[in-house]
């Protein structure tokens, strides 16, 4: 069993009390994601930087100015910090709660909308015969055309290059 002062441990602790998350080595290291997509990852010496961190995805204009206010915790991780990602290091003394509340920014700009709502604890939409609705699926049943019929009826009115198609 992992110390209790085991930053993956934390992390882990942290993620898991998100909704709809789970864990996935990706590129060798342990990597969190919210529905389909990734917010987070840790990395031990990444190609020999010599930190133990954590990569947290974050909204624009996050990432410069957590670097600027703190460089020895904060900084621009390779590969995905173009992409506005901040890198944690957890190897120094750093803040735990905060830690937590970044990972839970991060996790909102990508995690599904109904997640998002339940870690809200928003009540669940009702669909339109007025029963509540706790799946895409249901509110397709109550009538709803689903994602599919969108992206059929976006197909038939012209290419994604703006030029109709020819009738």
């Amino acid at each position: 069993m992992a110390r209790a002062r085991d930053p993956l441990e934390r992390l882990r602790r942290i993620v898991a009390a998100l909704p709809e998350t789970s864990e996935r080595l990706s590129h060798g290291a342990p990597t969190f994601w919210g529905g389909k997509r990734t917010f987070a990852s840790f990395a031990v010496d990444h190609h020999g930087d010599g930190r133990v961190a954590i990569w947290c995805k974050l909204p624009a204009g996050a990432q410069q100015a957590l670097v600027a206010r703190d460089p020895e915790i904060f900084f621009v991780p390779a590969y995905v910090g173009p992409s506005g990602w901040v890198g944690i290091r957890v190897d120094r003394d750093v803040d735990w709660t905060f830690v937590a509340a970044l990972l839970e920014e991060g996790y909102r700009t990508v995690a599904p909308p109904r997640a998002v709502a339940a870690l809200d604890g928003a009540p669940l939409t009702p669909s339109r015969s007025g029963a509540p609705s706790s799946s895409p699926a249901t509110s397709r049943a109550s009538g709803s055309p689903g994602r599919a019929a969108a992206r059929r009826s976006h197909r038939t009115r012209g290419t994604r290059t703006g030029r109709r198609r020819p009738a």
